[in-house]
């Protein structure tokens, strides 16, 4: 039943099947499913649902209105008890990162890690947002920001050089040319700061969470863009971007909780993301 109550409560947040499933990687059908057996249990319907998503009930707004203050300790109960059973057995480990570090450092890398660990089960989940480790949304994340206030494991992978890249057959006129870079999805990072000081971030400015865009359009010729250097040094056509203060480096951060950081899988792909930004590989 707890398990049913935890998942009400994460499709009630979040007003929808679909939405939540992503956040709890459980498929839409098997929510509803575990609704439907919560609502038989207690013997109320919680939801009433339409195309749209879903709508608490009255009696389904008391419910969550009893059940949510508690739901926080429910899950760190649900966790432990995941901890005392997956300790010492191969588990799926979720590692969180942005864009380019799944897709740039870690995923041409993996083969390393399964000559480590054969029997290692990994998810790559390229995310921007923050996730809650307390509640096992991963095992592991990757993030630009340093969390302060928090009591989780924290450990710095690597500082990345940033800079202004262009197009070679661009002609850049400071005065004149769009600017493409990252949105407030990533937070308030160095780079987003340091566009925001030099007054860089208005009407010519292009915004994204994607790397990958940026570069596409800083390829195209349409915008200058600040990009680490290690993805941009891989394009020939891209130069280096003069006349500008140098662009702050970005810090890399691995963050788990301290008792997820306990688990054999969780510590077998720990150490060889450490492993990947020691030996240069990036």
């Amino acid at each position: 039943m707890w398990d049913n109550v935890r998942i009400f409560v994460k499709v009630a947040r979040f007003g929808s099947f679909t939405t939540a499933s992503t956040a709890l990687h459980l498929s839409a059908a098997t929510l509803a499913r575990k609704v439907d057996a919560l609502e038989a249990e207690l013997g109320f319907t919680l939801f009433l649902r339409d195309n749209s998503g879903v709508v608490l009930t009255e009696v389904g707004q008391k419910f969550l209105q009893l059940i949510e203050p508690t739901s926080d300790e429910m899950h760190q109960v649900l966790n432990k008890a995941a901890l005392l059973k997956g300790l010492d057995k191969t588990t799926l480990v979720r590692v969180s990162g942005t864009e380019p570090v799944i897709a740039e450092i870690l995923a041409p890398n993996i083969s390393g890690l399964f000559k480590s660990s054969p029997e290692a089960r990994i998810d790559l989940a390229v995310e921007n947002s923050p996730v809650n480790l307390s509640r096992f949304e991963a095992e592991i994340a990757l993030r630009l920001a340093k969390p302060e206030g928090e009591s989780l494991r924290v450990q710095r992978l690597a500082t990345f050089e940033m800079g202004v890249w262009a197009n070679r057959d661009l002609e850049v006129d400071l005065d004149r040319v769009r600017f493409a870079g990252y949105d407030l999805a990533y937070g308030r990072i160095a780079e987003r700061a340091w566009l925001e000081q030099l007054d860089l971030a208005g009407s010519r400015f292009i915004q994204t969470a994607s790397t990958r865009a940026i570069l596409n359009i800083v390829c195209s010729g349409a915008a200058i863009g600040v990009l680490p250097s290690f993805i941009s040094r891989k394009y020939p056509r891209l130069v280096k971007v003069h006349g500008l203060p140098k662009v702050p480096p970005r810090h890399l951060w691995m963050l788990m909780h301290p008792e997820v950081a306990r688990m054999r899988s969780v510590r077998e792909v720990a150490d060889w993301i450490i492993s990947v930004f020691r030996s240069g590989k990036t």
